[in-house]
């Protein structure tokens, strides 16, 4: 199984939604700018989503797009379901095939899609978006002003692109000292117990 390209950008665009105190509305322009996707693309994600009810539209001068309800109301698998329209894995009748009459395949191949979606749904967009990393990524994301990626950001001769990957770089080199100052630290609590 492989999600598609849209649910990929979706769940992305729901996540980045995540960061509440905005000043602005996002705008499709912005998460355009953010993903590096073309704004057709985007048009066609924010409209699912709107159509949907996941997210909230407001036109006009100032107007742009937020979650429609809390992050923890968002269950991944829901999501997930919805976004990839599934359709059995297989199919067994075209063209049809001999064994199906007593061929258990399609059956086992449901059960486990099943088994994919119950456990997406231990997860909430929420879960998601609280580990420190992810969260410092999206505020800073969120934080940056939008710029059109073929323009040069004055202050530091670079393309919004290159800011928003210098951000990332950033935020997992944070990420990975963090995880081994907790190692160091639970190095140091096992030789003392020994």
């Amino acid at each position: 199984m492989h999600l598609t390209r849209f649910t990929d950008l979706s769940l992305r665009v729901l996540m980045y939604l995540t960061y509440s105190p905005r000043s602005a509305l996002v705008t499709v322009t912005e998460l355009s700018d953010r993903f590096e996707w073309s704004r057709n693309h985007m048009v066609k994600v924010v409209h699912f989503l709107s159509l949907k009810g996941w997210i909230s539209t407001q036109r006009g001068r100032s107007g742009g797009i937020t979650l429609a309800k809390p992050a923890n109301e968002y269950r991944i698998g829901d999501l997930v379901r919805t976004l990839e329209a599934q359709t059995p894995l297989i199919d067994c009748f075209e063209p049809k095939c001999p064994l199906s009459p007593t061929c258990s395949l399609r059956i086992t191949l449901n059960e486990a899609l099943e088994a994919f979606y119950e456990k997406l749904n231990e997860k909430t967009l929420e879960d998601l978006t609280t580990h420190h990393g992810t969260r410092t990524l999206i505020t800073s994301l969120n934080e940056v002003p939008v710029l059109d990626a073929r323009n040069l950001n004055h202050r530091s001769g670079m393309t919004s692109s290159a800011l928003i990957r210098q951000m990332q770089e950033r935020v997992t080199r944070e990420t990975e000292k963090e995880e081994q100052n907790a190692n160091v630290h639970m190095r140091g609590i096992r030789s003392r117990r020994n």
